[in-house]
């Protein structure tokens, strides 16, 4: 299997720093968000659920707020 080097690779506000030592035999990421956070991501978790995973958790009640939005205008 060849080793996939995703540093410097952005997935939503997370850009990978580097990988760091994994849990449980899975690959994790150190990442930095664009708020200046940094924060720990499995592989699977930044490329299955990139969707999901967008931030550092910063942004989760702003992206909830609009979700909940209706559109009567």
């Amino acid at each position: 299997m060849q080793k996939i080097d995703l540093t410097g690779v952005t997935f939503s506000l997370l850009t990978v720093v580097r990988e760091v030592e994994p849990l449980n035999g899975s690959k994790r990421y150190l990442c930095k968000c664009a708020c200046g956070n940094e924060i720990e991501r499995s592989y699977s978790n930044l490329k299955a659920n990139e969707h999901k995973q967008r931030s550092c958790g910063c942004m989760s009640k702003t992206w909830q707020a609009e979700a909940k939005k209706t559109h009567e205008e």
